[in-house]
């Protein structure tokens, strides 16, 4: 009776996992476990320095790239508003001056008389080139965001519509903001995002922002980092830092990323580009929407359906214009 059929401990062994298929994860979403806790926690210690106390907020890098496109899309519609009223004026003035009127107003001058306004035209400067779209803001705007590095990491790379205000204006006695800072703050409606590499310039900068009364100033969680992992692709102008594929420490590398570091295809940063361009949004759509789809954020049907619908609507809006648009959907 003593003895007992099999191995009594058999329950208590670990199943071996091979290291092959480590990273591939469940495609249903099970609800809340041990192990997306743990896996949660080893995510926000290799990436973020979230500190107690913090007097500023943080804005995911998710929530932020969806934010670009519906400002892009706004803008997009109020500009093609624009364009049909200077349309409709220049057909209006092409009526008002006709042959008529001309011949009218040169006999009452008299013949050979001198046109001032035909002379005044001669004497007028021409006109500035227009800059192409991509070199021009966006004219509404709820969010400034600002580069806290130092001016020579800002021209190798940067994030696409982002100013450079190194970290050392922020000790200054006299003005240690810019004016477009000033401009922004404690605005309804308007926030100011500032990131770097690693988060540990940009929290010391927002928690002197907020110490001098700033209360719509947020810091880009993760910085570049996270955005090497999970968005590397139409955020961006130029070549990412080496800084960025490495753990917090400097030496260890980070496991898991995009994208990998590429000492040889150093690419500067486009200076002129002030906007985002056709390529930059649709790769920046392409690459949410994967990342939202991604089994680690969210593997259920539901989920899934429910970001299917929301690209399907975002497409929609590109092409149709809407009557009101006027109305800023981030307020």
């Amino acid at each position: 009776m003593s003895r007992s059929i099999g191995d009594s401990k058999l329950l208590e062994k670990t199943i071996p996992r091979s290291a092959k298929w480590s990273n591939v994860r469940g495609r249903v979403d099970t609800g809340a476990s041990m192990s997306k806790h743990l896996a949660k926690v080893e995510d926000i210690q290799n990436n973020f320095r979230i500190q107690k106390g913090e007097l500023f907020k943080r804005l995911k890098l998710s929530t932020f790239a969806a934010l670009v496109l519906e400002v892009d899309k706004v803008n997009m519609m109020n500009e093609s508003e624009e364009n049909d009223d200077d349309v409709e004026d220049d057909i209006v003035e092409r009526v008002e001056t006709t042959p008529r009127q001309s011949k009218f107003l040169d006999v009452i001058r008299g013949t050979g008389e001198l046109n001032m306004r035909e002379q005044n035209k001669n004497l007028e400067l021409p006109p500035k080139p227009k800059l192409p779209k991509e070199q021009t803001p966006y004219s509404q705007s709820p969010y400034l965001l600002v580069d806290v590095r130092d001016s020579d990491a800002y021209e190798q790379c940067h994030m696409i519509t982002a100013e450079s205000y190194p970290s050392t204006n922020f000790s200054r006695t006299m003005n240690p903001f810019s004016h477009q800072m000033l401009q922004f703050k404690n605005m309804e409606g308007h926030i100011i995002i500032l990131y770097d590499t690693d988060e540990l310039i940009a929290t010391e900068c927002a928690t002197t922002m907020a110490q001098r009364g700033f209360e719509n100033v947020f810091v880009l969680s993760g910085g570049l980092r996270v955005l090497a992992q999970k968005l590397p692709n139409g955020l961006i102008t130029g070549s990412l830092p080496a800084e960025a594929f490495h753990s917090f420490d400097g030496k260890s590398k980070l496991k898991s990323g995009r994208v990998k570091y590429n000492p040889k295809n150093k690419i500067p940063a486009d200076m002129n580009l002030k906007r985002f361009t056709h390529d930059h949004l649709g790769v920046l759509s392409d690459s949410l929407d994967n990342l939202l789809l991604a089994p680690s954020d969210a593997g259920s049907r539901l989920s899934k359906s429910k970001i299917d619908t929301r690209s399907r609507s975002r497409a929609s809006m590109l092409t149709t214009t809407s009557s009101n648009s006027n109305i800023k959907p981030w307020k």
